[in-house]
């Protein structure tokens, strides 16, 4: 009777320990897709401010197709993502948004990564930075 004891405790331990290896991969998934749209929005951001000095572009418009190439990628696991493209002559803001899927319950976490570039001419901030005596 004590062997079987090992065996009963199993069956009520293994679905709990399952649930929490499927909720850590869940959660690992999640942490890496957060990672990447935050830097999926800097690189569009920068791409965008770059754009704007360089070329003499519009920044904004540099900045939304490079945020449209990076929404395109499909990520494990996120469903509804979206971006949106703001600012002006001074800086260029980007948004993503997006949602897991649902394992269990209708559970699901949704993610929002924001990031933001200044329009900076190099050689006018550094001849004001200059002009100002501050080297």
């Amino acid at each position: 009777m004590k062997k079987a004891s090992f065996t009963v405790e199993c069956a009520l331990l293994m679905p709990i320990i399952l649930y929490v290896i499927i909720g850590l991969l869940y959660l690992d998934f999640h942490i890496h897709n957060q990672c990447w749209f935050t830097a999926a929005a800097y690189e569009s951001a920068i791409d965008g401010s770059l754009a704007a000095v360089r070329r003499n572009q519009d920044g904004l418009r540099e900045a939304e197709e490079k945020a449209q190439n990076l929404e395109n990628i499909d990520l494990l696991g996120e469903i509804n993502t979206n971006y949106e493209v703001s600012g002006d002559k001074q800086k260029v803001q980007v948004e993503f948004t997006s949602s897991t899927i649902a394992v269990w319950g209708g559970f699901h976490w949704d993610l929002e990564a924001k990031a933001e570039s200044r329009i900076i001419k190099p050689v006018v901030f550094i001849r004001k930075y200059r002009a100002l005596g501050m080297d």
